[in-house]
C-alpha cells in the first residue's frame, strides 16, 4: 500500500473542516486554551490504530523469534527481532493451528501480521495471523507471484486446455523410475486396465537440474506420441522445497505449448504446483492419475455386453422381418416347372439363331479377307524394302568411315595435349631436384628469404614426400 500524500488523505472528505477552521481561527486569535483540540489517551491510541490499519493493513515480517511466552490463555507471546530492532508480537490461540510449531525461540520465521498499539500499556505489537519458516515462506510468496503472473497471461485459461482421450493408445509417464509414484501408477493402471500401453520416460523430479530434465522428457514424449496419446507428469509428495522443480516458469510454458494432453499428478491431494494449474488436467495423486487416464476394464466389459445384447436384438428383429417378407414372396410365386419349359424352348430358338448368324458372319469375313489379301499382295512393299535396305548399307559404311576418321583425329589431338601437360607438370621440376617451400602458419609458398624469420617452421615438398624444417639461418639477395 502506498503512503498517503498528505494528512488529509487519512480521513474522509469534510471530516477535518471544523478542525481546520478552528486551527485557522487559533492562528488569528492566538492559542487560547478554550479552542485547543484535546485528545484523550484512548482516543489518540484508537486513531493511531486506525491509521495503522489504513496505511499498512496486513504486512509480511521476517525476523528471529525471541522470549516466547505461553500463558494459560493459550495465546503465544513472543518478540520478533533482527540485528537493529525488536517488536513485541502475539499469535492468538485461534491462529495457532498451523503456526504454533514454527514459533520457537531462535527460529527465523516469516509471518503475516497487523500492527496494533495495545491501549492498556501503550505498546506497539504485531498481531500475527500466519507463520511460516523463513525459507518456505519465501518460496510460497514466489509461488503466488508466479501464479498471478502466469494467470494474467492466460496460461491457466480453461479455453486453452486440451481434452484427455477416453481411450489413449499410449500413456507416457514422466517421473523418477526409482520413486513410489511410478509403482502406485502402474499398480492402479494394471488393475483397472491390464492392456494399457504405459511408456516410462525417466527424469529427475527434484533438484536444480530437474526442470531441464523434465522439459527434455516432455520433448521426447511429444515427439513419440500420436493423436490419441496422453502424457502424465507425476511424483510423490514432499515439502514445498522438494516440489519446487514443478514451479518452474520454463516448465510451465513447455507444458502449455505441448501438443499432447498433459495430466499433472504432483504430490498429495493438498499439494499444488504451477504445473497443476497449467496442465490440461490435474490429478490429486499418482493413483488418481492412473484412474483418470486408464479406461475401466469393468466398464468396457459392461459396455461390450450391452453392445452384444443390442446386436442380438437387432439380428433377431432383422431375421423376423426377412422371414415375414419371404412368406409374402412365397404366396405370390407360381410353380417354376412351366417357366422352366418356356425358358428351355426360348433357349433352343436363340441357339439356332445364333448358329445361323455366326455361320453367315464367318462366310462374309472369309470373303472380305480374301479380297484384302489379293489387294495387299498387289501393292507388296518387298521391292521398296530391298531398295531401302541397300541405301541403309551405304549410309552405314559411310558413317562408320567418318566416325573412325574423327576418332583418329581426336586421338592425335589428345596425345598432343597430354604431351604439353607433361611438359608443364610442376612435378617434373620436383623430379629434377627442385622443391616447394610452404609457410606452416599461413600455408603460402615461400619464394623470398624475407618471408620467414629465424626459427620459423616451413614444409618442404619434394618429388616423393615432404620435410618439416626449421629456419636456422637465412641469406637474402
Amino acid at each position: 500500500m502506498d503512503f498517503f500524500d498528505s494528512f488529509e488523505d487519512l480521513f474522509p472528505e469534510g471530516a477535518l473542516d471544523n478542525v481546520l477552521a478552528e486551527s485557522e481561527g487559533d492562528e488569528a486569535r492566538g492559542e487560547g486554551e478554550e479552542n485547543r483540540r484535546i485528545w484523550s489517551v484512548s482516543e489518540l491510541l484508537f486513531h493511531i490504530n486506525t491509521i495503522f490499519d489504513m496505511e499498512f493493513g496486513t504486512v509480511w515480517l521476517e525476523g528471529e523469534v525471541g522470549q516466547v511466552s505461553l500463558p494459560p490463555s493459550g495465546h503465544c507471546y513472543f518478540s520478533l527481532k533482527d540485528e537493529k530492532g525488536c517488536i513485541k508480537s502475539v499469535c492468538f490461540r485461534s491462529n495457532q493451528v498451523t503456526s504454533a510449531r514454527h514459533i520457537k525461540e531462535g527460529a527465523k520465521i516469516l509471518c503475516l501480521a497487523r500492527l496494533n498499539v495495545y491501549q492498556a500499556r501503550g505498546t506497539l505489537q504485531a498481531v500475527v495471523e500466519h507463520v511460516e519458516p523463513w525459507g518456505e515462506g519465501l518460496l510460497r510468496i514466489e509461488f503466488e507471484r508466479l501464479k498471478r503472473r502466469l494467470a494474467d497471461q492466460g496460461l491457466f485459461d480453461d479455453s486453452c486446455k486440451k481434452e484427455i482421450p477416453s481411450w489413449p493408445k499410449k500413456i507416457f509417464v514422466i517421473t523418477s523410475p526409482a520413486g513410489a509414484a511410478i509403482r502406485d501408477f502402474l499398480k492402479t493402471a494394471r488393475a483397472k486396465f491390464p492392456p494399457a500401453r504405459i511408456i516410462l520416460v525417466p527424469s529427475l523430479v527434484q533438484g536444480d537440474d530437474a526442470p531441464n530434465r523434465l522439459i527434455d522428457a516432455i520433448d521426447i514424449a511429444e515427439e513419440s506420441a500420436g493423436p490419441e496419446d496422453v502424457i502424465v507428469l507425476t511424483r510423490g509428495g514432499g515439502s514445498i522445497e522438494d516440489l519446487w522443480a514443478f514451479n518452474s516458469e520454463r516448465l510451465a510454458r513447455r507444458i502449455f505449448d505441448c501438443k499432447v494432453p498433459v495430466v499433472s499428478a504432483i504430490g498429495h491431494e493438498v499439494d499444488f504446483t504451477i504445473c497443476d494449474f497449467v496442465a490440461d488436467k490435474r490429478a490429486a495423486t499418482p493413483t488418481a492419475a492412473a484412474e483418470l487416464v486408464c479406461p475401466s476394464r469393468v466398464e468396457l466389459r459392461d459396455r461390450l455386453q450391452r453392445q452384444v445384447t443390442m446386436l442380438a436384438a437387432a439380428t433377431n428383429h432383422a431375421l423376423l422381418r426377412a422371414s415375414h417378407r419371404l412368406n409374402l414372396l412365397r404366396s405370390g410365386v407360381r410353380h417354376p416347372y412351366g417357366r422352366v419349359i418356356e425358358q428351355r424352348l426360348r433357349l433352343d430358338d436363340m441357339q439356332r439363331r445364333l448358329i445361323s448368324s455366326v455361320t453367315e458372319l464367318s462366310s462374309r469375313k472369309t470373303r472380305l479377307f480374301s479380297n484384302l489379301f489379293a489387294r495387299l499382295k498387289a501393292v507388296s512393299p518387298e521391292s521398296a524394302v530391298g531398295m531401302k535396305k541397300g541405301r541403309v548399307h551405304q549410309l552405314y559404311y559411310r558413317i562408320k568411315g567418318l566416325m573412325l576418321s574423327k576418332i583418329h583425329a581426336e586421338r592425335t589431338r589428345l596425345l598432343t595435349v597430354l604431351s604439353c601437360l607433361e611438359r608443364e607438370d610442376p612435378k617434373g621440376c620436383l623430379k629434377k631436384g627442385f622443391a616447394v617451400v610452404l609457410d606452416q602458419q599461413t600455408g603460402r609458398i615461400v619464394t623470398q628469404a624475407d618471408q620467414v624469420t629465424i626459427g620459423h617452421f616451413v614444409t618442404v615438398i619434394l618429388a616423393n614426400g615432404q620435410l618439416e624444417c626449421q629456419v636456422r639461418s637465412k641469406k637474402e639477395g
